[in-house]
């Protein structure tokens, strides 16, 4: 099924609970990456978990905390760091 999809969306809870990578696993090649979406209105999103880690422009995290707070400069940073 994840192969199939453009994106794969998931709340932070399972983020939180699991650490899941959210990748396609099926090992068929792609015609585009598939986009990781978090639904997180607090943005408790760990800066350390894996999907963070290796966020590689495509990741996106939907958020009701401010763009120039702290909480979320550090992970944009962290996320920015993974990709270089």
């Amino acid at each position: 099924m994840r192969h199939a999809s453009d994106a794969l969306v998931t709340g932070i809870g399972t983020i939180l609970a699991d650490d899941p990578l959210l990748t396609d696993r099926s090992g068929l090649p792609r015609r585009k990456r598939l986009l990781r979406v978090i639904l997180d209105t607090k943005l408790r999103l760990p800066p350390k978990s894996r999907i963070v880690q290796t966020a590689d422009d495509d990741l996106l995290v939907f958020t009701a905390t401010p763009l120039d707070s702290p909480k979320a400069r550090k992970l944009q940073e962290k996320a920015s760091n993974s990709c270089a």
